[in-house]
C-alpha cells in the first residue's frame, strides 16, 4: 500500500504518426520541463514514454520528423499525445527505438535519467 507521502508517478504515452498512419521511424521527440530538456527519443516501431515523479507539471515536447517540426504542451492530466505528420517514411524495415539522457546515457528501449536530482525514465 502506497503512503500518502509517497509521490505518484505520471507517465505520459507519445505516438508518431506519418502520413499513412504508421509510426514514423526515425523521427525524434525531445522533452522539456520548465525550460530545462530531459531527454529525447529516437522512435522505433511503436509510441514513446515518459514517467516523471510529479502529477502537476507541464511537459513540453517537441517532434522533428523529415524536416517537420512540431511542438505540443502537455497539461497536468493530459498523458496522451499523438503526432501527425503529412510526410510519409520511406523504409519499411523495423528499427528499434532508442532513448537518450540529456547526459548521453543511452537505453534500449529505456533509460533511466537523473535530472537535478529528479529521477525520469524515457523509453522508445
Amino acid at each position: 500500500m502506497q503512503s500518502s507521502y509517497e509521490r505518484q508517478s505520471r507517465v505520459v504515452n507519445i505516438s508518431v504518426l506519418d502520413r499513412d498512419g504508421n509510426h514514423a521511424q526515425g523521427a525524434k521527440l525531445t522533452f522539456a520541463i520548465g525550460g530545462t530538456e530531459y531527454g529525447d527519443v529516437t522512435i522505433g516501431d511503436g509510441p514513446a514514454s515518459i514517467e516523471i515523479p510529479d502529477l502537476w507539471i507541464t511537459i513540453d515536447v517537441s517532434a522533428m520528423f523529415a524536416g517537420e517540426l512540431q511542438l505540443t504542451h502537455l497539461s497536468p492530466g493530459q498523458n496522451q499525445y499523438i503526432f501527425h505528420f503529412s510526410k510519409f517514411r520511406k523504409s519499411r524495415g523495423i528499427t528499434p527505438g532508442v532513448a537518450r539522457c540529456p547526459d548521453g546515457t543511452v537505453g534500449q528501449p529505456c533509460v533511466d535519467c537523473l535530472i537535478d536530482g529528479v529521477l525520469v525514465r524515457i523509453c522508445a
